[in-house]
């Protein structure tokens, strides 16, 4: 068994309140903390996750992993193809692992249905003491990792 590649794209984000924004007086320190917090929940939650497939959908719908229509295929999947075609006697379809085909434009039915794999894959991370967020996205292609994290941006 062949282990898939993992890429990791990560994009550092400054998070800045507006001037003037809620500046209550805050004896206990909380606020900062409250509000990086808020960010990363905000990055993190499932409304982000289908704008970004919206955003995405339209030109990749037919070549992204994410949606199972790009997978990877590892060194030798022929080989093995053959290999179980020959065992199961004939009744192994190679259509049955084909890339799916995309044809529908986007809905909201679309952005859930992939928005939990999307979640999955992202990692949102804070450093302690700053307002910097960290945000990465694995995917076994280096192009997909990239195009998420940029979008989510």
């Amino acid at each position: 068994m062949t282990l898939p590649p993992s890429y990791t794209a990560t994009a550092t984000v400054v998070v800045r309140e507006k001037p003037g924004a809620g500046r209550i007086m805050d004896l206990t320190g909380n606020r900062d903390r409250n509000h990086m917090t808020n960010e990363m929940q905000l990055i993190e939650s499932r409304s982000v996750a289908k704008a970004t497939i919206k955003e995405i959908w339209p030109n990749k719908k037919n070549n992204f992993a994410l949606f199972g229509s790009y997978p990877f295929y590892p060194r030798g999947q022929r080989a093995r193809t053959s290999l179980k075609e020959l065992f199961t006697l004939g009744l192994y379809d190679p259509q049955s692992e084909a890339p799916i085909q995309y044809a529908e434009s986007y809905s909201d039915n679309i952005g859930e249905r992939f928005s939990g794999g999307l979640l999955s894959r992202l990692s949102v991370n804070h450093r302690q003491s700053t307002d910097i967020i960290d945000i990465s996205y694995t995917s076994v292609w280096p192009h997909e990792a990239r195009l998420v994290v940029n979008t989510l941006v």
